[in-house]
């Protein structure tokens, strides 16, 4: 995927997120911040989980924050996808 596509989609993923409570702002960003660095291959994936860290009801909010958890604990082990040539 070139660079023009993920700035674009990570330009996405932020403009859905601006709405984000103060408790889910720090996850939405870091959400976006992940699929840039190409730590999140789906654009799909990162934008399920901005989705539900905003829903309305209470329930998903709380299960999506522990996703969050669980699947930023995997992605901080693993390596971009692609990795930048100097």
């Amino acid at each position: 995927m070139t660079s023009k596509t993920i700035n674009k989609n990570t330009d996405y993923l932020k403009s859905i997120g601006r709405g984000a409570s103060e408790d889910v702002r720090d996850r939405v960003d870091a959400l976006a911040k992940l699929y840039k660095d190409r730590k999140i291959s789906q654009m799909t994936t990162a934008e399920k989980l901005i989705k539900n860290l905003m829903s309305e009801n209470k329930r998903t909010v709380t299960f999506a924050k522990k996703r969050f958890d669980k699947k930023f604990q995997e992605i901080q082990e693993r390596l971009p996808l692609k990795k930048e040539w100097q």
